[in-house]
C-alpha cells in the first residue's frame, strides 16, 4: 500500500526561496506498506536540491508529522489512542543527503515525553534499520508506530534522529539538522485487561482405594540352596487417595502361611513403588518352586489385581575345597614329641563347609595317624588348619606323611592331598651318659662309640687287618644336640688319629652339608671304613669332629666335645711284598729272592747281587735296605739303584711309585755294598 500526502508547503515557501523549483507532483514514500487505503503522501520522485552549488558533507532530517490512516491521515480530536496494535498511527519524515557522495544512515524515533524508543512495524521502511541515500538526494520515509510496545503517555510528540553509518570518516558539517520533532502529539491510553472468568468448581470425587500388584521379579538363574532369593514386587496406587500400611506376603506353592512378609508404609495417589522380599532357601530341596505374592490394604475396592505368581529354581551349592600352597611340617623331630602339621585350606565352592583333616603314614597301606575338623570356611576364603602327630613309640627313621582333606561331593579332588617327610631322632638327653648336661644348653657333641668288623667285634690280635677289599671295618658314632630351642645342621668328619687320613665313602651319614638335628635330638649311625683305600699303620684310632653349619650364629657352649677319639685301635698291614730295583720279591713278606736276573747292555755287565729288608716295617719308620751290586765288565760303570712300590691288587694306581733312587760308581770286575 503506498503512502501519499498533499504538498501544502507552497504558500509559505514561494516568496522565501527565490529560484527554487518546487515539484508539486505526488511522490512515493520509501515506506508505506501496511497503511490503510487513502492514507499516504503525494506521489513523486526523489529529488536533488537544485540550488546546491558546492558539495558539503551534511545530512538532515525534517518534516516530522503524524497521521491516522483510519481518519484520512488526520489525527482524532482529541488525539486519544489506545496502546494496542489496532492504532494506525504513521510517522512521516524527510531524510536528505546534501553531500556529493552516497551515505548510509539510520533513523531512530523516540517519544519526547517518555523518551521511549518507538518500534516500527512497517517492514518497508529500511531507514529504521539502515538505508542508503545517494548523493544530493532525499528519501521520504514513514514508520508504523507499534503503540502496544509504548508506555501510556499524554501529549507524546516524536523526535527523529538521523545517524550516518557510512562512509567511514564522514564528518557532518551541520549537526543541527540531524534531528527534528513533530508538532503533532497524541495521548497513548493504557488498555484495560479483561477480567479472568470465574472457574467452575470441580466436584469432589468419592474416595476410592485401589492397590494393584503390577509385577513380580525373581532370579532368572537357579538360586543356591542356603542363599536368600531376592523377590522384587512392584505396587501401584490406582485409587484417588493415598494408601497406607500395604501388606505384602510371599507364599510357597499352595501354602496358606506366608514364608516372607513385608510392608509398604505409604503410597501416594497415582504413585508406584518397588519393594524387596528375601526368601531364605535354607533346608529346601533342589527343584522349581511356584511362588505367589499378594498385596492387601484396608478398603481395597478391587482385589482382583492384588496378587501375581512366579517360579524360582533351587540347586545344591557346588563343593570345592582344596589345599593352597605347601604343607608346613618339621623335617626333623625327637621321638615322643608332638609334631604339628599344618596347611592352608581354600574354599572355592559356593557354601560354607567344615573340612575334615586326616594325617596318614604312607606305607604299603596308608595308616591314619591323626584327624581333626576345621571351623566353618566361608566361600571364597581360606583357613590355616593344623593337626598333631604323637610320635611316642615310633622308631628312628624317615616317615612319609600325607595330609588329606575330604569333603563329600568335592568337585575337584586333585588338590586335596599334600605330602611331607619327617625324620625322627632319639632324644639327646633321655638315655644320656655321664657327659650329658643336666639342663638345656646350646651345645653339640660327637662321640665315636665303637669300631667293629662285619662279625660285630674286632679280631684278636687286631693287627691282622690288611689293606685289601677283604677287610672292611664299621665305625659307630653319635651326634647330640643339647639345645631345647635351636635346630642345628651338624657336619661330621672322620679321620685316622695317627695318619690323619680322611675316612671317605658315599654312604657316610652327616658328611658334606651335614644332617639336621631337632632341638634335643640325637642320631646314632655308622660309617664303612674301606681298608683297601688306607695305608699300613700300627695302633690306628678314629677321630670324629663335628661342625655346626646352620645356624651360622650358633654359639657352642662346650667346644671340647666337638672332637672325640675312639678308645679302640687297630693295626693295618700291606698284604703283598715290595719290589726292589729290578728284582721281584717272592715268598713271605719282607724276604728278597737270592737269585736275581742280571742286566746286560752290550759290553756293560751289571747285576744286583742281593737286597735285604726287615721282616716287619712299622708305619712311619725308616726301612733299612742292604743292597749289593756287582760290575762284571772290564770298565768302571756308573750305576743307579731304584726302589719302587708296586700297586696293590684292585688298586686305582696303574704304575709303580718311586720310593728311593741311589747312584754310585762300581770299578770293573768288582762289587759294591750300600745301605
Amino acid at each position: 500500500m503506498t503512502l501519499r500526502r498533499t504538498t501544502i508547503l507552497l504558500i509559505g515557501l514561494a516568496a522565501a526561496v527565490a529560484g527554487l523549483v518546487l515539484l508539486s507532483a505526488a511522490r512515493p514514500a520509501s515506506g508505506g506498506a501496511g497503511l490503510p487505503a487513502g492514507a499516504g503522501l503525494p506521489a513523486g520522485p526523489e529529488f536533488r536540491y537544485a540550488a546546491q552549488e558546492t558539495c558539503v558533507d551534511d545530512v538532515g532530517i525534517s518534516n516530522i508529522f503524524l497521521g491516522d490512516g483510519n481518519n484520512g491521515n488526520f489525527l482524532l480530536d482529541p488525539p486519544d489512542y489506545p496502546a494496542d496494535t489496532r492504532a494506525p498511527i504513521s510517522i512521516y519524515y524527510d531524510a536528505a543527503n546534501h553531500s556529493c557522495r552516497d551515505v548510509t544512515v539510520k533513523v531512530e524515533m523516540r517519544g519526547t515525553v517518555s523518551n521511549a524508543l518507538i518500534y516500527n512495524t512497517d517492514e518497508g521502511d529500511t531507514c529504521s534499520n539502515e538505508c542508503t541515500i545517494k548523493a544530493g538526494e532525499t528519501k521520504y520515509g514513514g514508520f508504523l508506530w507499534d503503540l502496544s510496545r509504548h508506555p501510556a503517555t499524554s501529549s507524546e510528540a516524536v523526535v527523529a534522529t538521523i545517524t550516518v553509518k557510512a562512509p567511514a570518516g564522514f564528518s557532518d558539517a551541520d549537526a543541527s539538522n540531524n534531528s527534528a520533532t513533530s508538532t503533532d502529539t497524541i495521548n497513548i491510553l493504557a488498555v484495560a485487561s479483561e477480567p479472568e472468568p470465574t472457574p467452575t468448581p470441580t466436584p469432589t470425587p468419592e474416595p476410592v482405594t485401589d492397590v494393584a500388584l503390577t509385577a513380580v521379579t525373581v532370579p532368572q538363574s537357579p538360586v543356591i540352596i542356603g542363599e536368600a532369593a531376592a523377590i522384587r514386587v512392584t505396587v501401584a496406587n490406582r485409587g484417588n487417595v493415598d494408601a497406607a500400611n500395604i501388606s505384602l506376603a510371599l507364599y510357597i506353592k499352595d501354602d496358606t502361611e506366608a514364608a516372607v512378609t513385608g510392608t509398604v508404609a505409604s503410597l501416594a495417589e497415582g504413585a508406584t513403588t518397588t519393594a524387596s522380599l528375601s526368601w531364605d532357601t535354607g533346608g529346601k530341596d533342589p527343584g522349581t518352586y511356584s511362588l505367589r505374592v499378594a498385596a492387601t490394604v484396608a478398603d481395597d475396592s478391587d482385589s482382583t489385581n492384588n496378587s501375581r505368581t512366579a517360579s524360582v529354581a533351587l540347586r545344591k551349592p557346588q563343593v570345592d575345597v582344596g589345599f593352597t600352597g605347601s604343607i608346613s611340617a618339621p623335617q626333623v623331630a625327637v621321638i615322643g614329641s608332638a609334631v604339628t602339621i599344618s596347611a592352608t585350606i581354600a574354599n572355592r565352592g559356593e557354601a560354607s563347609v567344615q573340612a575334615p583333616l586326616t594325617l596318614y603314614q604312607v606305607e604299603l597301606t596308608p595308616v591314619a595317624k591323626a584327624s581333626a575338623t576345621t571351623d566353618a570356611i566361608a566361600p571364597g576364603t581360606s583357613l590355616t588348619a593344623s593337626i598333631e602327630w604323637d610320635t611316642t613309640g615310633y622308631a628312628i627313621g624317615d616317615y612319609q606323611l600325607r595330609l588329606q582333606v575330604a569333603v563329600p561331593g568335592d568337585a575337584t579332588a586333585g588338590d586335596n592331598t599334600l605330602s611331607a617327610t619327617v625324620k625322627l631322632f632319639l632324644s639327646a638327653v633321655e638315655d644320656g651318659d655321664a657327659d650329658t648336661p643336666d639342663a638345656c644348653t646350646d651345645d653339640v657333641r660327637v662321640k665315636v662309640s665303637e669300631i667293629r668288623d662285619s662279625g660285630g667285634m674286632l679280631r684278636s690280635p687286631p693287627e691282622d687287618y690288611k689293606t685289601s677289599d677283604d677287610d672292611t671295618l664299621l665305625i659307630a658314632y653319635e651326634v647330640y644336640n643339647y639345645s631345647c630351642e635351636t635346630e642345628v645342621t651338624a657336619a661330621v668328619e672322620l679321620t685316622g688319629a695317627t695318619t690323619e687320613i680322611a675316612i671317605t665313602g658315599s654312604d657316610m651319614p652327616c658328611r658334606g652339608d651335614g644332617c639336621r638335628l631337632p632341638p634335643g635330638g640325637a642320631i646314632e649311625t655308622v660309617a664303612w671304613w674301606q681298608l683297601s683305600e688306607y695305608k699300613a699303620v700300627t695302633g690306628e684310632k678314629i677321630k670324629a669332629v663335628v661342625t655346626i653349619t646352620q645356624p651360622t650364629d650358633f654359639v657352642d657352649a662346650d667346644k671340647d666335645n666337638n672332637t672325640h677319639t675312639s678308645q679302640q685301635a687297630v693295626n693295618i698291614s700291606y698284604p703283598k711284598d715290595i719290589v726292589l730295583g729290578i728284582g721281584i720279591a717272592e715268598g713271605k713278606k719282607g724276604e728278597i729272592a737270592a737269585a736275581l736276573v742280571p742286566l746286560e747292555f752290550g759290553q756293560v755287565k751289571v747285576r744286583l747281587v742281593s737286597a735285604q729288608a726287615s721282616a716287619t716295617i712299622a708305619y712311619g719308620a725308616a726301612v733299612p735296605l742292604k743292597i749289593k751290586v756287582a760290575n762284571d765288565g772290564k770298565e768302571n760303570e756308573r750305576v743307579v739303584v731304584t726302589v719302587n712300590l708296586e700297586p696293590l691288587p684292585n688298586s686305582d694306581d696303574e704304575k709303580s711309585k718311586l720310593l728311593l733312587e741311589q747312584g754310585l760308581t762300581i770299578p770293573a770286575m768288582q762289587s759294591s755294598d750300600f745301605t
